[in-house]
């Protein structure tokens, strides 16, 4: 009587299946279903959802239509109340997916910055959005902030030497325990010619693994924004350029004497 007067439950609206193919497809629609409901990890209804993937490619060997074989589905997924994008599952990746969109910048930075160490991304992703510090890193002691990079060349001394040779410094100062670090950085994220951080998070691992290349220097600064460890490195190489280029006067000099000398 209910049916007739059209008030019906939404999934009885459907047809319950009669024939045995697609009543075996509600059935495990149900189980892939109950399954997603509760799902709290990737991967842990694949079994159902491949016994439902086989259960379909039987039906359509005995010739049941498409439009059948979705109906025989839907009936199934609609018999069990649950929204599945509400599972523990579901919420976490759209969580994952919100925070990486937070944490974008501080890759995308790195990625630029240092492009054949794609392998340390996993680490800098790490550590974000704890209950101390929303939306930005929690500060550890071995990790660190990247400041800047300085290329400097170091002259030969003699004319049987070779080219020049480039040297760069890379200046990191450690995070500290407590302190929250935002992923976009500072205002050197944006314009590389400003003052501030680059990039933050960085593993202390990679640190050791820059330091191992060749012509490569890594500065751990003290200072906290290694403003003063930069000026350093200035001054001292301002006072190697004045001693090289009296060096090369010398060079010079000498090789004129030794010319006059052999005539």
């Amino acid at each position: 009587m209910l049916c007739c007067l059209g008030l019906v439950p939404a999934h009885d609206s459907l047809a319950h299946p009669v024939e045995p193919c697609l009543a075996r497809l509600s059935q495990l629609s149900v189980t892939l279903k109950d399954c997603e409901l509760h799902q709290v990890e990737e991967g842990q209804c694949g079994s159902s959802r491949a016994r439902l993937d086989a259960q379909i490619a039987l039906c359509k060997q005995q010739q049941f239509t498409d439009q059948a074989i979705n109906r025989g589905i839907d009936y199934g997924y609609a018999s069990l109340e649950g929204d599945v994008g509400q599972s523990p599952y579901r919420r976490q990746v759209r969580k994952q997916q919100w925070e990486n969109s937070l944490m974008k910048p501080n890759l995308i930075r790195f990625g630029r910055l240092f492009p054949d160490a794609l392998h340390v991304h996993e680490s800098l992703m790490e550590r974000f959005n704890t209950q101390a510090c929303p939306k930005q890193y929690a500060g550890k002691s071995d990790r660190y902030v990247y400041f800047d990079v300085v290329t400097l060349t170091q002259y030969p001394t003699s004319y049987d030497e070779l080219a020049p040779e480039k040297y760069v410094y890379h200046f990191f100062a450690p995070e500290k325990k407590g302190v929250c670090y935002a992923p976009d950085a500072g205002p050197a994220a944006v314009d590389a010619s400003a003052a501030g951080p680059r990039v933050v998070n960085i593993p202390g691992y990679f640190l050791a693994e820059l330091e191992a290349a060749d012509r490569v220097k890594v500065v751990r600064c003290a200072s906290g924004d290694c403003a003063a460890e930069k000026t350093a490195l200035a001054d001292l190489y301002d006072q190697y350029s004045q001693q090289y280029r009296h060096h090369r006067q010398l060079l010079i000099c000498s090789d004129i004497e030794q010319r006059n000398d052999s005539r």
